[in-house]
């Protein structure tokens, strides 16, 4: 009797057969003499695709966990050198979208990876350019097989993956190795490297590729380097994204890190070659050397200091080619805050170019809180002796231009400026190099153009610390109706009180002269023109000894109006001095004293005082902050008069104490004070005071 089966029969026969087909093939990959049949086939397949040596200790195929393990594997380079050994590489596949083309991984682990890369001279290929030329010429035959290659490409999908203890080392043989713990470009070997994929898909000629848990060691320099993840996207090979998120590297001190790093590209493969839109957010570097802050003890200084950085900048930038030589971008936005020391750049833009040893930078515009700097372009050229050593820097005429608050940078650099508030424009033009550098037609003014100064100078031996000098001449400055007293009211408490009484008083000045910048000294001479008379000066300003010494002369100058000395008239004299210029004075002040600390010895050739005239006057004066005390010598034909005095007060001598001597005539006169220590006439002083209190008393 015929056996009818349905269409319900044939698919249940069709199913039984099909399970135990693969349930035979699975039994037949499980034997051992199969799976070195498929580690032997694969293995002469992959190194006729590369073109070298492949060697694989062992396979382990599991059909029913859908897992294949390799171990022991090993790739030589073409000079049969061992390139590339894995421990164990392990994955976990689907195996029905194989019959759809598509290529599905769950999971992929590598652990024991060791990578040996190098070059024989710089300008060799890599010992793995073989393996990029194998996959490159792999798309290309696609390409030229007249079939769309976005759309031939197979589907990939891989879930996780996680590669841990890489070892990488990296070399370039023509090239010797550096010294200490920097970081040596040519010579690399990076340890402990790690990294979980947590996604790569290419679907429809898209890629997109997530890292997370990025981490790895230099062994020489000892950076650090992690990094929390890392993404790529690629759509139809025409725009291309790539971003790192809460990157940090560090080495000892040294810390960089930024919370994300972004980069776009509009069409190809992203490369540094084509043009590329670059962000950077929250750029972080901090920097400890270990040592004392410059500051320590200095409470003068400004809190700047190279060894000691906590700063945060935000870039943006539009490139337009990186290679190994040449840049060429625009800085659209750059902005920076080093919260150690309180230097605070509020946007930087720029169109930068460099190409060899010239460094072109264009439109460049820096702006601080309340100043702004301004040049059109910048060119500097690295000047290298026979054997390719830089020796020098050379950078070409510019013009700068800046509208300037000097409270800016009071805090870095110049506490004394915090309450400088007074806009000032600027404009020089300087070029040379880094041994002599020059500037010329130097302006500086205010806004309402009171305060005017014109200067040329150069500054040599920049990189130099002790040998460093910086020369200005022909300065000439004009100040008019009242704007030193506003410039010397934005200084300190302890300026002002010194000096704004005196300055008011002389009213409009005018100055010609040079000053010089030395390593802790500064030179200034020159001549000061004001209305009471005129007076030739020159000064030292000593960093060591923490005096400034000098000599003034005059043939005219005012000092009774200027020093509100009733009944004195214009003097002609000369005078050497010498006064403590310290913060923090080194012998103490008794009486809350006021007077600066230091010497005057002075000639008049000719004055009035009260209707009497004199001449040939010799005075010599001694201040230890609280008492001036002083000598007045003039000689005469029969007798010598001799004038004792001293004072408190430095504004006003309204209270100033004579004591008179009149003494023989002497052909060789010396002064009283000359044969007396200063300390004998301040300790009478103090005692007729106090004398005279407990009189009083």
């Amino acid at each position: 009797m015929p056996i009818s089966l349905t269409r319900k029969h044939i698919q249940i026969i069709a199913l039984s057969s099909g399970i135990v087909m693969l349930a035979a093939v699975m039994c037949v990959l499980m034997q051992n003499y199969a799976q070195r049949w498929l580690l032997d086939r694969g293995v002469a397949i992959l190194s006729e695709r590369i073109g070298t040596v492949v060697r694989i200790d062992s396979v382990d195929v599991s059909l029913v966990g859908r897992k294949v393990t390799v171990y022991g594997m090993e790739v030589e380079d073409r000079s049969g050198k061992t390139m590339l050994v894995i421990d164990t590489l392990g994955a976990k596949v689907e195996l029905f979208p194989l019959l759809r083309s598509r290529y599905v991984v769950n999971s992929l682990r590598l652990s024991g990876v060791t990578a040996v890369l190098y070059k024989e001279r710089k300008d060799s290929a890599a010992n793995c350019q073989f393996l990029l030329d194998t996959f490159r010429n792999s798309a290309d035959s696609t390409a030229g097989s007249g079939r769309n290659p976005r759309h031939d490409k197979p589907d990939v999908e891989l879930q996780t993956a996680e590669l841990r203890g890489m070892r990488l080392r990296w070399d370039v043989f023509s090239e010797r190795v550096k010294g200490g713990d920097t970081l040596d470009a040519s010579h690399l070997c990076i340890e402990n490297l790690h990294v979980k994929v947590d996604g790569v898909v290419q679907k429809h000629g898209n890629l997109t590729v997530t890292l997370s848990d990025i981490g790895g060691r230099e062994k020489k320099s000892g950076i650090a380097l992690t990094a929390a993840g890392a993404g790529y996207r690629s759509l139809q090979q025409r725009d291309v994204t790539l971003e790192l998120r809460r990157l940090q590297c560090v080495q000892g001190g040294k810390r960089i890190g930024f919370s994300r790093l972004s980069a776009y590209q509009q069409r190809g493969h992203l490369s540094l070659a084509l043009p590329m839109n670059l962000h950077i957010d929250s750029l972080t570097y901090c920097y400890d050397n270990g040592k004392p802050h410059k500051r320590t003890g200095k409470p003068h200084r400004g809190y700047f200091d190279a060894g000691h950085l906590n700063a945060v900048m935000n870039v943006e930038a539009d490139m337009d080619y990186i290679t190994s030589d040449s840049v060429r971008g625009r800085l659209t936005r750059l902005s920076a805050y080093d919260r150690a020391s309180g230097l605070h750049i509020r946007n930087l833009t720029a169109v930068v170019t460099t190409e060899h040893d010239t460094l072109t930078a264009q439109e460049i515009c820096l702006n601080l809180p309340r100043t702004a700097i301004k040049s059109e372009r910048i060119e500097t050229h690295l000047l290298r002796d026979s054997m390719g050593r830089v020796t020098d820097l050379a950078v070409m005429p510019s013009l700068l231009s800046a509208k300037v608050v000097l409270r800016d940078i009071s805090k870095p650099f110049a506490p004394v400026l915090s309450d400088f508030t007074t806009p000032l424009n600027l404009t020089v033009r300087t070029g040379g190099t880094l041994t002599k550098l020059l500037f010329s037609d130097i302006r500086v003014s205010t806004l309402d153009k009171r305060l005017r100064l014109t200067a040329n100078g150069e500054m040599c031996d920049v990189l130099k610390k002790r040998a460093l000098r910086l020369h200005f001449r022909n300065i000439k400055l004009d100040a008019r109706k009242g704007i030193k007293e506003i410039i010397i009211g934005h200084f300190s408490k302890k300026v002002r009180m010194k000096m704004v009484r005196q300055m008011r008083k002389i009213g409009d000045i005018r100055y010609y002269g040079s000053m010089g910048v030395y390593y802790k000294r500064e030179d200034f001479t020159g001549t000061l023109f004001t209305k009471y008379g005129n007076a030739d000066f020159s000064f030292t300003i000593n960093g060591k000894t923490k005096y400034m010494t000098g000599t003034i002369t005059t043939d005219s100058l005012g000092l009774g109006s200027v020093m509100n000395v009733k009944g004195l008239s214009s003097i002609k004299a000369s005078a050497t001095y010498g006064f403590n210029v310290a913060s923090k004075r080194k012998r103490p002040v008794k009486n809350n004293g006021r007077l600066p600390i230091g010497w005057l010895k002075a000639h008049i050739d000719s004055a009035r005082f009260k209707g009497v005239n004199f001449s040939n006057v010799s005075a010599m004066m001694h201040s230890d902050g609280a008492t001036a005390m002083g000598e007045l010598y003039l000689p005469k034909k029969l007798f010598d008069i001799s004038l004792l005095f001293w004072y408190t007060q430095t504004d006003s001598v309204q209270e100033l104490r004579f004591k008179p001597r009149v003494m023989k005539h002497q052909k060789a006169p010396t002064l009283l004070t000359n044969t007396r220590k200063w300390k004998d006439y301040m300790n009478e002083a103090r005692q007729r005071a106090k004398t005279r209190n407990m009189k009083k008393n």
